[in-house]
């Protein structure tokens, strides 16, 4: 594939330590910068292309095993071996099978800006999970439903990096919503309901400052319907960005299998993305029938006994 190769496994002497999952800066000199990166088992990464050409990037798998998908398929990477990026045409996710340590070595002054995206992250999940913890859970749940999705897909122009950032702070806006309406077991008067439709906005007004205009408005638009009926601006059809379609189908699916204060009988998978198949005028039908493939199959990790 053009701008991926491996380097497959020799010894490199290098041996490893305990490392934080924040990124640590090993050296930095002219045109080189080495770093640390340790990744859980689980979590989503993603390799992403840069517009500069003469950018290169070295990824060494010093411990664990990662998946990367790519067009001639799925490759498979463990201790010592190596990705070599230059001119990447897209996106490629990875798939953190085991706790990994990779060495990242580059050309380019990358690590003060990712260690300054990784302490925006912290900072907002913190502020989520302080706020509620259904909400924390909700958000986590949204994200890998909303990756799994766009990889049963296939090739859509969608950004990875993008869905994978407005996803998980889709709901960041809560935090702005009082505890009274936000926790309320009961139905919501009209005005109550009228502030928590403006959750999406604030969710735009936090992401904007900290990650950019695009995420912003992909979590702005969550909410939105294919027909024009969702809020909070009566987006419709091509209006509301492709990843926001992907969110929205997650979200709902998320909320129809959970338990909530109002709902103490969540759906049966099975269900709810059947239910969500049946509303094509609201969802991107794309985006439900490839979930349901994932329900079908069972690639989607159940939360609940029942399902």
């Amino acid at each position: 594939m053009k701008g991926f190769r491996i380097k497959r496994k020799e010894s490199n002497g290098i041996k490893t330590g305990e490392t934080s999952s924040a990124p640590v800066l090993i050296a930095r000199m002219e045109g080189l910068e080495i770093s640390l990166q340790k990744m859980s088992k689980g979590s989503l990464a993603w390799l992403s292309p840069d517009n500069d050409s003469t950018t290169i990037e070295v990824y060494t798998v010093l411990d664990g095993k990662i998946e990367v998908d790519t067009d001639e398929g799925t490759e498979l990477l463990s201790e010592n071996d190596s990705v070599y990026i230059n001119n990447l045409e897209k996106e490629l996710p990875i798939r953190v099978l085991e706790d990994t340590k990779l060495l990242y070595i580059t050309n380019q002054y990358r690590f003060d800006g990712n260690s300054a995206f990784q302490e925006n992250l912290d900072e907002m999940m913190h502020r989520i999970n302080d706020k509620d913890n259904y909400t924390y859970q909700h958000c986590l749940n949204v994200m890998h439903y909303s990756v799994q999705i766009l990889r049963r897909m296939g090739n859509i122009e969608a950004s990875v990096n993008d869905l994978v950032t407005a996803a998980i702070f889709h709901d960041v806006g809560k935090c702005r919503i009082s505890d009274e309406i936000l926790k309320k077991t009961g139905k919501l008067t009209s005005d109550e309901w009228g502030e928590m439709t403006r959750h999406p906005v604030f969710s735009a007004e936090l992401l904007r400052k900290n990650f950019g205009e695009k995420i912003a408005k992909i979590a702005f638009a969550h909410h939105e319907r294919q027909d024009g009926t969702g809020y909070p601006a009566g987006l419709k059809g091509d209006e509301i960005p492709v990843e926001a379609q992907i969110i929205a189908v997650a979200d709902s699916f998320d909320a129809m299998t959970s338990v909530r204060v109002y709902q103490k009988s969540p759906r049966k998978y099975i269900d709810a993305v059947n239910e969500l198949c049946e509303m094509g005028d609201k969802y991107n039908i794309q985006a439900c029938y490839a979930l349901r493939e994932l329900v079908l199959s069972g690639e989607i990790e159940k939360k609940h006994p029942e399902n």
